[in-house]
């Protein structure tokens, strides 16, 4: 398909960093349990590392968003700059620091 007709077939991946789940209550029930140790641990050790690796975070919610709306094409225009590498062939790379940028978390997070 591709070698037909080269703007037929697009593929982005999104390289998502730490997935942060611990806010994000309405998926809650689709996972497992961990247990008293790691829930107690997650919920220790995940704000203090979110701090130092705020470029290399991602919570479920806005991740979400974004996925969603990179299947309905919401973000077509905006897969652009730091971030984002575009591969020959039509394939897209988004990193997570550049997920960030173009959902805008790091304004709201004041960087």
């Amino acid at each position: 398909m591709q070698k037909q007709n080269p703007s037929s077939l697009r593929a982005t991946t999104v390289r998502a960093s730490l997935v942060d789940w611990i806010g994000h209550e309405e998926i809650k029930p689709y996972f497992p349990d961990f247990g008293l140790l790691i829930n107690v641990a997650g919920s220790i050790l995940m704000p203090v590392a979110r701090r130092p690796a705020r470029s290399k975070w991602c919570t479920t919610e806005p991740l979400g968003r974004f996925l969603t709306g990179m299947a309905m094409g919401v973000w077509d225009g905006a897969l652009e700059g730091e971030g984002v590498e575009r591969l020959p062939g039509g394939f897209t790379v988004v990193e997570n620091p550049g997920f960030r940028r173009i959902m805008g978390l790091d304004a709201v997070d004041g960087q």
